[in-house]
């Protein structure tokens, strides 16, 4: 698979982005998830947050993507709903609408660089966000490498880390299951070429 230049630049800056964590590499780790926007107490505020959002939010703004909520300070809770709307207002949301029988055919495919939003609650409020490096088809299903905010070092330190997961068939569409987590539905993902105006 040919990916585009900022595919590749996603995939470099997520990458280099995996294993921070908020006491080892604070700076850094705001400089990701508040750039140059966020007042001290809001900086503060984010090294308690959970991040997998922020995290997305942040890996975009590298890429120099301009979006006014991307430009105006964050408005706490609100992480997941800003990178949904983002990709709508930017035509860049996609989801598993057509079903299995266009997957097989090769639509409705997230590409590495994609960032996808999955969760179980019927109200969202277990929403988990991340950006996919890797992708392998199989049968019935895709292993997919990620790079997540939101997660736990091994003494509990908020961080940003690499997964492995599958997304294998559900009753409607993807179902998303992290090595060692619960399943969620995969409501959608963002076209990154897409989001970028890129032409594919």
């Amino acid at each position: 698979m040919t990916l585009s230049d900022i595919r590749e630049r996603m995939l470099e800056e997520a990458r280099f982005a995996s294993g921070m964590n908020v006491r080892d590499h604070t700076d850094g780790f705001l400089d990701l998830v508040a750039g140059d926007i966020e007042t001290p107490a809001t900086r503060s505020a984010m090294l308690g947050m959970s991040s997998c959002a922020l995290t997305v939010r942040g890996l975009w703004r590298r890429l120099g993507l301009s979006h006014h909520i991307l430009l105006s300070p964050y408005e706490i809770g609100a992480a997941v709903r800003d990178v949904i709307r983002i990709a709508k207002d930017l035509d860049a949301w996609r989801e598993p609408r057509l079903g299995w029988d266009d997957h097989a055919n090769g639509l409705l495919q997230p590409k590495p660089g994609d960032s996808a939003v999955v969760w179980s609650r019927d109200n969202g409020t277990d929403a988990h966000v991340f950006t996919i490096v890797d992708l392998e088809e199989l049968p019935g299903m895709l292993r997919i490498e990620s790079v997540d905010g939101g997660q736990r070092t091994a003494d509990g330190v908020r961080c940003i880390a690499t997964r492995r997961r599958t997304w294998a068939r559900g009753p409607n569409g993807y179902q998303d299951r992290p090595d060692g987590g619960e399943a969620k539905a995969v409501q959608g993902w963002v076209d990154l070429d897409a989001l970028f105006g890129i032409v594919c």
